[in-house]
């Protein structure tokens, strides 16, 4: 709940499956289509390809690069190091309706999912860090 700077356990409404060309794999474990935003310190909500986001869920997030630092679970910073394509047709899942603000954790680092961008997160102390 980005409004009470906390996090709460949230109803999700399905899943939907269905396949994707368009895959990348960041940091060797975070698999993720081009249009899929992830919240970064120094860019807010951030997409490999906003364009696509842009087509896709009709708001345009920052581009993300190298260096970039996501949130985990733990409010920890997680460097954006590496960032390889994995084209050809995969399979993919997607939540769907994830509580207010559809936005959560995936593989360990804060997402949102669709629709309009939410809130940003509260980031405390200096930015960087734990709250």
């Amino acid at each position: 709940d980005v409004n009470n700077d906390e996090q709460v356990a949230v109803e999700v409404g399905g899943l939907w499956t269905g396949p994707h060309d368009d895959m990348y794999i960041i940091n060797g474990n975070i698999h993720v289509t081009s249009e899929h935003p992830f919240w970064t310190v120094e860019a807010g909500w951030a997409a490999l390809n906003p364009a696509v986001t842009m087509d896709v869920h009709g708001w345009k997030p920052s581009n993300l690069v190298l260096g970039y630092h996501f949130l985990d679970i733990d409010s920890n910073l997680v460097e954006v190091v590496s960032v390889e394509e994995n084209f050809g047709e995969v399979l993919t899942y997607n939540l769907i309706n994830v509580g207010k603000f559809s936005t959560y954790y995936a593989e360990g680092v804060l997402v949102h999912n669709k629709g309009e961008p939410p809130p940003p997160p509260p980031i405390c102390g200096d930015g960087l860090g734990k709250h």
